[in-house]
Formats: C-alpha cells, sequence, structure tokens
C-alpha cells in the first residue's frame, strides 16, 4: 500500500477502518504534480446532505440516478 493511501486509511472510536476519500484523492493529485494550492475539496457529504445529493448508501435502490461526461469539443 502506498504511504499516501495507507494514511488516509482512518481508524473510527469503535475501531472501525474507514477511508478519508478526500486526503486519499488530495495525495494522489499532489503525487501526480498538482499544485495543492489548485486543490479543492466540497466539505458536503453526500449521505447527510438529502437536500443536495442522491445517495445509494443513504435511500439503496429507492435512490435517484445521476450521470455526467467529459468529452473534447469537436469529437464523436
Amino acid at each position: 500500500v502506498p504511504p499516501a493511501a495507507a494514511a488516509a486509511v482512518v481508524e473510527s472510536r469503535e475501531g472501525a477502518l474507514h477511508l478519508d476519500l478526500r486526503g486519499a484523492l488530495r495525495s494522489a493529485l499532489v503525487a501526480a504534480g498538482v499544485d495543492p494550492a489548485r486543490v479543492h475539496a466540497a466539505p458536503w457529504c453526500t449521505r447527510c446532505r438529502e437536500d443536495l445529493f442522491f445517495s445509494h448508501r443513504r435511500d439503496g435502490e429507492r435512490a435517484g440516478r445521476m450521470l455526467s461526461a467529459i468529452g473534447l469539443e469537436g469529437r464523436a
């Protein structure tokens, strides 16, 4: 396990292990050469903010769906 990934694993008070996804992604971007000042992590929790996000973790099969895509302009 790369050190940056290992550092993103945190233990809860109950002893369960969790992944600090924001921390892991930030570490990966910085390791890839992205200036840390250019990395922004949104503070919202998709599970907790029912007013903003669909969440399969929260709602199970009744959760809404979203789709997005990224492409180069002028290419089919």
